[in-house]
């Protein structure tokens, strides 16, 4: 493990970075996004069915 640590110290270069604030918001409010949309279902599902049967 040392040695790719010595190896990689060698051979790095630097790169031109170009992540900006603006774009790592925009990548946290898309991965929350999609996180909400996959579980919101699930979380409201009983209580929208519940509802439903309700209002029946």
């Amino acid at each position: 493990m040392l040695d790719f640590q010595t190896k990689y110290q060698e051979i790095a270069r630097p790169f031109n970075w170009k992540f900006t604030r603006k774009d790592l918001k925009e990548k946290i409010k898309l991965v929350s996004d999609h996180i909400i949309d996959q579980y919101q279902p699930v979380m409201f599902q009983s209580a929208t069915e519940s509802l439903a049967n309700v209002y029946a």
